[in-house]
């Protein structure tokens, strides 16, 4: 038996859609490498993704001066970074948004999941085979929360099958 070695996905740059958006670039890390979050998670979280966004304002047009003379667009126009990170904890999943370089309006940003999160299965099945012993067992079961119950049964070589009774603990 040798444990599986562990692949290095590639770096995948970002592109400019035709619609102006950005695709971002993709840069994977393990979690041990990408450092602590730039923001608090909530208690028991963990960060699953996180995304830093550099977004440079488009200057305004000039309002119409009361002084008739040459109008500058109205803007600092320092780049903004805005941090993102998608966690899941026990309240479920959620994303957590700050920036170094502003504040981020809570009135007005929202998060809209576009996928609800699948419930576990209810129903399971377990196989087991035992090599070099020709016994395996096979259960089905049913999960209620965190707790399963199964049913099933097990053979061994030159025994009679017996009969399981199972319970399950998932955290």
């Amino acid at each position: 038996w040798e444990p599986m070695q562990e692949t290095t996905a590639t770096f995948k740059p970002g592109a400019v859609q035709e619609d102006g958006s950005v695709r971002l670039t993709r840069i994977p890390t393990a979690p041990q490498d990408a450092g602590p979050p730039p923001h608090q998670l909530p208690a028991k979280a963990r960060e699953t993704d996180r995304a830093r966004i550099v977004v440079k304002p488009k200057p305004r047009p000039p309002v119409a001066p009361a002084d008739p003379g040459p109008a500058e667009p109205t803007c600092s126009c320092e780049p903004v970074v805005v941090d993102i990170s998608r966690y899941l904890g026990p309240d479920g999943a959620g994303v957590i948004a700050s920036s170094p370089d502003g504040e981020v309006d809570v009135q007005q940003s929202t998060y809209t999941p576009m996928l609800e999160q699948r419930p576990p299965p209810r129903h399971f099945a377990h196989i087991t085979a035992e090599p070099g012993r020709d016994g395996y067992t096979a259960a089905v079961g049913k999960r209620w929360g965190r707790v399963g119950f199964s049913i099933g049964g097990a053979k061994h070589s030159g025994d009679e099958i017996r009969p399981l009774i199972g319970v399950e603990w998932n955290w």
